[in-house]
C-alpha cells in the first residue's frame, strides 16, 4: 500500500501503466480514423483537383483525450484509491495491539478478531509499523515478548492464528515484555499508539491491570476495546465462571459467576449437563439479574442420567460455548459408587428409627447411590468403594481383612461412639485402622456438669478435602473422642495435617489420612443426634458424599513413603471449551499424598481437564467455590475505552466511481467513432442506445423473494402462544428438517410458525401441532375448524404431538373441538411404519400409543391426523449447537435415533401417500399383465 497524504493506493503497482500513455497518444495520432463510407461519383472527381498532395487525416485531438482519459481511468482504478479523512494524522506512526488471549477472552472471539483485523487494515492504508503484544502466557513455557513484524499480511496471518487459552492472562508479565521491548527496540516502539484488546479481567489482579496500562499510554496514546454494555447485553461477551455443581434431590444445582458492576444489564444463557460423548442430558435457563455478578439454576435429571453426567457447560442465547471457564468437569467422583454400611449380626433397626444412626446415614447418603448393609464378610466381597463403620467393635481378623481392603483403595468412614470411647490406651494405640490415635473417654461439652458450652464448627483447613462444603452456624458439638498427643508423636503423625475439619477451638471433628491407595477417616462424633446435631444439619449429606469420593480421588503412582501422588493428564480443556486430548506440553498434577484436593489452576502446563487413570479420573477446573472475577478497574484518564465493534470505516473506495466513469467514456467513444464514420442512427436509435447502456449499468432486478418462498416445500409448527413451547416447535422441526435433507432425496426449505387464524396452511405438507396443556382446545374457533378440515382435505397431515400421558386429556378436549373421530391404533403394518425406515411403530421420548385415521375414512387410505402422547419434539429438538435438548424418558439416545426415524416417516408419508404400500402389491399386479 502507498499513501500520498490522505490518498492511499491498495495496488500502486497499477500506476506503472501511466508509463505507456505517450504510446497510446503516439499510436492514435499515428493511426487516422476509419475513412467514411461514401457513394461513387465519377464526374465530380474532375472538378476541384489540386495538385498539391493532401495531408493524412488524423485522430482529432478531442477524441485522442477522451481515450487517454479513459485509460487513466482505467488504471486509476485498477490501482484501488483509497482517500481517508484521518490518513495524514497517524500515518507511519507505529500502532502496537496488545491482545488478552486468556480464558476471559473467549466469549465473542470472533468479534473481538474481526475488530483486530478492523484495526490492522486501517493501519495498513496509513503505512504504520504493526507490533503484537498476547497477555496469555505460551503454552511452551516462554516469557511474552513483543512481535514487530515486517508486512501487513504476516501480521494479518499471526491474528489469525490466535486463539483463546484454558488460562488466565498475565499483565504483570506482559507489562514487563512491554519495558524489555523498550529497552531493546526503543526505536521501533517510540511514539507508538496502543490498542488494548481486553479479555475483561484484572489478573492477577488490579493493580497489574493499571501498571500495564499506564505504560502503554506513556508511549503516546492507548485506546482500550473491550464490550460494550449494548454487546454485553445481547452477545453475552463477559467472562463466565461455572463452579462444580452441587447434587440436590430432584437433580443438581449450578452457580456461574460472571465480573459485574451496577450498570451490568440483565442477560440469560443456557445451563447444559453433557455425557462422556458430549451429548446433551438436559438444559436450563440462567438469568443474571441487573448489576449481580452470580447466577443460578437447578437441572432437572432423573437419577440415572445424573450418573453420567462428566460436564456442565454454558452457551449463550445464539448457542455459542463460553470458553473454558463456563465449563465445570465432573471427575469420577461425582458418580455414585457402592456404599458399605457395616450392620455387625443381632444389631438390627432401634425400635425408635429417629434414635439410630442408621436412619441418619441412610437418609443422608444419594437416594440412588447403591448402598449394601450387612456383615463385614459380606460387603467386602461386594465391589464397594466406601464402607461406613459406626462405632465398631472389630475382631483382630476383621480388623486385618478391613486393613488390606484399604489398602487396595478402599475408604473407611468411622464414626464415634461409646465403644470406641471406651477403649483402653493400649487398645486403641495398636487399632491400626484409626486416622489418629484417640484418648480413652470421650469430652461432653455443655453438660449439667461442664463449664464449656457446645462448640460450632471453624473454616475447613486449607489442605482439607472437605474445602468448599458449607459451614452451618446452627451446628452444635456436644460430645467428641480427642486425638491422643503423646501417641501421635512416638507414631510420627502429623496432627494438624490430618485434621480436615476442626471446631470452633480448634479441636478436630474430622481427622483423615491415606492409607496405601485408599483412605481412613475418622468423625470424632457419633452418627445420631445425641453426640451434635451434625446428622441433622445439611452438612452431613454434603460431607458423606465428599467422603465417599474420595474412593474414586487417588489414582495414579505413590508410594507408601509418604512421595507426591502423580495425575497424569488424560483430557483437557482449549480455550473454547472442548475437551480434547492432553497436549504434549501438559504436565502430570504432583499431589502430597496426605491430601486429595486438587490445585487451582496456575501455569499452562497445568491446563484445566480430567487427570488420572481412566475410570478414577479428577477434575481440574477454572471455577472455584472461593474463586472471584475481579473486572478490570478504572483506568488512567486520558485513556480511551471503545466497543468491540468494528470502527465505522469512514474512507472512500474511488475504484467503482472511476471504473464506471472509465465505461461511460467508452460507451461515448463507441458513439462517437459511429458519428465520425457516418454510421450513426437516426436520434431515436441512438436514445436507444442509451437507454439500453444506462439499464446495463442499473441492472435487473431480481425475483420477488416471497414467490420463491412460496415454492419451497417447508413444514409447518402451530404457534401456541407459549414462547417457550414455540421455541422448542421451532427447534424441533429444525432438527427434523436436517435430518431428512441429510438423510432422503428430500430437500426441505426452513420450518416457520404458523398462525392458524390468519396464515394459510395449504403451502405446509405436514403441521405440528404440540399439546401440553388444555389451552390448546380453548384456542379452536369455528374459523380454525374449517381450516383444519380444508387442510386436511387437501391432502396435509396434522401431528398432534402430546407432552407425556399428561397431556392425553388435553388432546381428547382438542379433538372434540376439531370434530375429528373415528381414529384407530397405529397398526403394525401400516405404511408409516415403512415409509422410509422398518420400524415396529413409531417411538418418541415418552411411551405411548399413536393414533391414526381409520382408512376407511378416506378413499386414498391415506390417513391425514396422527396423534400421540409421545412427545416426539423434545426429542426432535435440538440447540443451535446440535446438542439435544431434552433428555429422553423412553430408551435412551437409541431411543433418540428412533424417534428422528419416526419423523422421518412422517415426512416421507405426508410427500408420498401409500406409495411403500402400492410396492408390496407390486409382483401381484405384474402377475396379472400376461392375462
Amino acid at each position: 500500500m502507498m499513501a500520498l497524504g490522505p490518498l492511499a493506493f491498495a495496488a500502486p503497482l497499477a500506476l506503472a501503466g501511466f508509463a505507456v500513455l505517450p504510446v497510446i497518444w503516439w499510436l492514435l495520432r499515428l493511426t487516422p480514423p476509419l475513412p467514411r463510407r461514401q457513394s461513387f461519383p465519377p464526374v465530380r472527381l474532375l472538378l476541384g483537383l489540386q495538385a498539391s498532395t493532401p495531408e493524412s487525416v488524423h485522430t482529432p485531438w478531442w477524441l485522442l483525450a477522451l481515450r487517454l482519459l479513459m485509460v487513466a481511468l482505467v488504471l486509476l482504478g485498477l490501482a484501488q484509491p483509497i482517500i481517508s479523512p484521518n490518513g495524514t494524522a497517524v500515518a507511519g506512526r507505529p500502532l502496537l495491539l496488545v491482545v488478552d488471549d486468556g480464558w476471559s477472552a473467549a466469549p465473542g472471539w470472533s468479534q473481538r478478531q474481526q475488530a483486530l483485523l478492523a484495526t490492522l487494515e486501517q493501519a495498513d492504508r496509513q503505512q504504520r509499523p504493526l507490533a503484537l503484544l498476547t497477555t496469555a502466557p505460551p503454552a511452551d513455557g516462554t516469557a511474552l515478548s513483543v512481535r514487530l513484524f515486517d508486512t501487513a499480511n504476516a501480521a494479518r496471518e499471526a491474528i489469525r492464528q490466535l486463539a483463546p487459552q484454558p488460562w488466565d492472562s498475565d499483565h504483570r508479565a506482559a507489562l514487563a515484555a512491554v519495558r524489555a521491548s523498550l529497552g531493546e527496540r526503543a526505536s521501533a516502539l517510540q511514539a507508538a499508539d496502543a490498542v488494548w484488546f481486553s479479555g475483561g479481567l484484572a489478573t492477577p489482579g488490579p493493580d497489574d491491570s493499571v501498571a500495564l496500562a499506564e505504560a502503554l499510554q506513556r508511549l503516546g496514546s492507548l485506546t482500550v476495546r473491550a464490550p460494550a454494555a449494548d454487546q454485553v447485553a445481547t452477545d453475552l461477551l463477559l467472562p463466565l465462571l461455572t463452579l462444580p455443581p452441587q447434587r440436590q434431590a430432584d437433580g443438581m444445582r449450578v452457580m456461574v459467576r460472571r465480573p459485574a458492576s451496577s450498570t451490568t444489564p440483565l442477560a440469560t444463557v443456557t445451563v447444559e449437563a453433557v455425557d462422556d460423548h458430549g451429548l446433551g442430558l438436559g438444559s436450563a435457563p440462567l438469568t443474571f439479574a441487573a448489576g449481580a455478578d452470580t447466577g443460578e439454576a437447578t437441572l432437572a435429571l432423573p437419577a440415572d442420567l445424573l450418573a453420567g453426567v462428566q460436564a456442565i457447560r454454558v452457551t449463550t442465547s445464539d448457542g455459542q460455548r463460553a470458553g473454558a471457564g463456563a465449563v465445570s468437569l465432573l471427575g469420577d467422583g461425582w458418580r455414585h459408587h457402592p456404599v458399605g454400611l457395616l450392620t455387625p449380626p443381632g444389631q438390627g433397626q432401634a425400635m425408635v428409627p429417629l434414635l439410630d444412626s442408621t436412619t441418619y446415614l441412610t437418609r443422608a447418603l444419594p437416594p440412588n447411590a447403591p448402598l449394601y448393609k450387612g456383615g463385614l464378610d459380606e460387603l467386602l466381597a461386594r465391589p464397594i468403594r466406601a464402607l461406613i463403620v459406626v462405632d465398631p467393635q472389630l475382631s483382630p481378623t476383621e480388623q486385618e481383612h478391613l486393613s488390606r481392603w484399604v489398602q487396595d483403595g478402599g475408604v473407611l468412614i468411622r464414626f464415634a461412639g461409646a465403644a470406641l470411647a471406651g477403649q483402653s490406651p493400649s487398645v486403641s494405640a495398636g487399632d491400626s485402622l484409626l486416622a489418629v490415635p484417640v484418648r480413652s473417654g470421650n469430652r461432653a461439652l455443655g453438660g449439667s456438669l461442664s463449664w464449656t458450652k457446645p462448640l460450632g464448627l471453624a473454616a475447613y483447613p486449607e489442605h482439607s478435602p472437605l474445602q468448599g462444603l458449607p459451614l452451618p452456624k446452627d451446628l452444635t458439638v456436644r460430645a467428641q473422642v480427642l486425638p491422643d498427643p503423646a501417641a501421635a508423636i512416638a507414631k510420627g503423625v502429623d496432627l494438624d495435617r490430618r485434621t480436615w475439619a476442626r471446631l470452633s477451638d480448634g479441636t478436630p471433628l474430622v481427622s483423615g489420612t491415606p492409607s496405601g491407595k485408599g483412605w481412613l477417616v475418622l468423625i470424632h462424633t457419633a452418627a445420631d443426634p445425641s453426640w451434635s446435631s451434625l446428622p441433622l444439619s445439611g452438612l452431613f449429606p454434603a460431607l458423606l458424599n465428599r467422603l465417599v469420593s474420595l474412593g474414586a480421588a487417588r489414582t495414579g503412582e505413590a508410594s507408601n513413603d509418604g512421595s507426591p501422588l502423580v495425575l497424569p493428564p488424560a483430557l483437557t480443556l482449549d480455550g473454547t471449551g472442548r475437551l480434547l486430548p492432553a497436549p504434549a506440553t501438559a504436565r502430570p498434577l504432583h499431589l502430597a499424598a496426605d491430601t486429595a484436593a486438587l490445585p487451582m489452576v496456575q501455569a499452562p502446563d497445568h491446563p484445566p481437564g480430567l487427570y488420572g487413570a481412566d475410570g478414577q479420573r479428577q477434575a481440574l477446573n477454572l471455577g472455584t467455590a472461593d474463586r472471584t472475577l475481579i473486572p478490570l478497574p478504572a483506568l488512567p484518564s486520558g485513556v480511551q475505552v471503545r466497543g468491540l465493534t468494528p470502527d465505522q470505516d469512514r474512507s472512500l473506495d474511488l475504484r467503482p466511481p472511476l471504473l464506471t466513469a472509465a465505461l461511460l467514456l467508452l460507451l461515448l467513444d463507441s458513439l462517437l467513432t459511429l458519428l465520425l464514420r457516418g454510421l450513426l442512427p437516426r436520434w431515436r436509435a441512438t436514445v436507444a442506445v442509451m437507454l439500453t447502456a444506462g439499464s446495463l449499468l442499473t441492472g435487473t432486478p431480481s425475483a420477488d423473494a416471497a414467490e420463491t418462498d412460496l415454492l419451497a416445500t417447508r413444514l409447518g409448527y402451530v404457534q401456541t402462544g407459549d414462547p417457550a413451547q414455540d421455541a422448542i416447535s421451532a427447534a424441533a422441526l429444525q432438527a427434523l428438517t436436517a435430518l431428512v435433507n441429510a438423510r432422503t432425496a428430500v430437500t426441505l426449505a426452513p420450518p416457520v410458525a404458523v398462525s392458524l387464524d390468519s396464515d394459510p396452511l395449504l403451502f405446509f405438507p405436514l403441521l405440528y401441532w404440540p399439546v401440553s396443556d388444555g389451552a390448546a382446545a380453548l384456542r379452536v374457533t369455528p374459523t380454525v375448524v374449517q381450516k383444519i378440515a380444508q387442510y386436511r382435505g387437501q391432502g396435509g397431515l396434522v401431528v398432534l404431538d402430546g407432552a407425556g400421558a399428561d397431556s392425553q386429556p388435553f388432546l381428547v378436549e382438542l379433538l372434540d373441538a376439531l370434530h375429528i373421530s373415528g381414529l384407530i391404533p397405529l397398526p403394525p403394518d401400516h405404511v408409516l411404519t415403512r415409509a422410509y425406515y422398518l420400524s415396529a411403530a413409531l417411538p418418541g421420548r415418552a411411551p405411548g400409543t399413536v393414533w391414526l385415521e381409520s382408512p376407511d375414512q378416506r378413499a386414498d387410505g391415506v390417513s391425514t391426523i396422527v396423534v400421540s402422547t409421545q412427545d416426539w419434539g423434545r426429542a426432535w429438538a435440538r440447540s443451535p449447537n446440535g446438542s439435544p435438548m431434552f433428555p429422553m424418558l423412553n430408551g435412551g439416545e437409541h431411543g433418540r435415533e428412533q424417534a428422528g426415524r419416526s419423523g422421518i416417516n412422517m415426512v416421507l408419508y405426508t410427500l408420498t401417500g401409500t406409495y411403500k404400500a402400492d410396492q408390496i402389491h407390486l409382483p401381484a399386479l405384474l402377475e396379472r399383465l400376461p392375462q
